[in-house]
């Protein structure tokens, strides 16, 4: 009967195979009405590859202690199917249980108050709210997940600021097939990875403090120069970020002002090297 219930559910959501057996079964047990009632209360939710967020129902809905019993749990995030699909290969095969894939910073959230994984490998240069400000946003929601920046920049302002951000990891895309695997690893640790290249001058000062050029904006002006190197007018800032056409001006002139940056092609480069866009 055990065996029966545990091929019904993991054929319902396959995404269990990161369970051991022993696990299932003691789900199974503590469910009323198996199949039927737990499908229609089970809590869906439409990503991209059709991701059932079931890990985070079972740990906090159900109280079973499922960490113990599973490999590492990671949510990769890009807004290109091909890095995601690519970046999902090469972490399976090296044993890892990607739960979910994410396109932008809302669905990472969203992610992570669902399954709560214990990785997220997140691109910096997401549309939306950046990997940046979806960094700072899940460390205060999940303090204890990992995370990994992915960006094709290596500038050291850069790295401080995903560092500052809350990352433990910085990978360079053109090396994310050799460097992802031991970032998670040392990141997992408590080290602090970078991909050979980039100056371990950037974590001593990280770690001192002695912190290079730090960015003078405040979160909602880089939000504002994000969308302005986006090519987005003040009325569509005003309604992309739900604040008036009048603030957004108010915004955008002292960014300017701090950054001594007067016009809009320069910005763009500016944001191009804080890692707000993509080149």
């Amino acid at each position: 009967m055990e065996h029966l219930r545990y091929r019904l559910i993991t054929l319902h959501f396959p995404q269990l195979t990161c369970l051991r057996p022993a696990a299932v079964v003691a789900l199974c047990s503590r469910l009323q009405g198996f199949p039927d009632d737990f499908l229609q209360s089970a809590p869906y939710c439409s990503w991209p590859d059709g991701v059932l967020p079931v890990m985070g129902f079972f740990s906090c809905n159900l109280g079973i202690p499922t960490k113990p019993d599973m490999i590492m749990q990671v949510v990769v995030a890009d807004d290109h199917p091909a890095v995601r699909h690519g970046l999902k290969a090469v972490l399976e095969s090296e044993g890892f249980c990607v739960l979910a894939e994410a396109t932008n910073g809302p669905e990472v959230l969203h992610l992570a108050a669902t399954i709560r994984p214990d990785v997220f490998v997140l691109d910096i240069n997401m549309p939306g709210p950046n990997g940046l400000e979806t960094a700072r946003k899940l460390t205060a929601v999940l303090p204890h997940a990992k995370l990994i920046a992915l960006t094709q920049h290596n500038d050291d302002q850069l790295v401080v600021a995903a560092l500052n951000a809350g990352f433990r990891g910085y990978v360079l895309k053109s090396q994310a097939a050799r460097d992802l695997i031991e970032a998670i690893h040392q990141v997992c640790r408590g080290a602090v990875y970078l991909s050979p290249g980039i100056s371990r001058a950037v974590v001593e000062a990280y770690l001192t403090k002695d912190r290079l050029l730090p960015d003078p904006l405040t979160s909602r002006e880089r939000q504002v120069l994000q969308l302005i190197a986006e090519g987005k007018s003040s009325k569509e800032i005003a309604e992309t970020l739900g604040i008036s056409p009048k603030t957004v001006e108010t915004h955008r002139g002292k960014l300017m002002q701090k950054l001594d940056i007067h016009e809009v092609a320069s910005l763009v480069r500016y944001a191009v090297r804080r890692g707000l866009l993509s080149a």
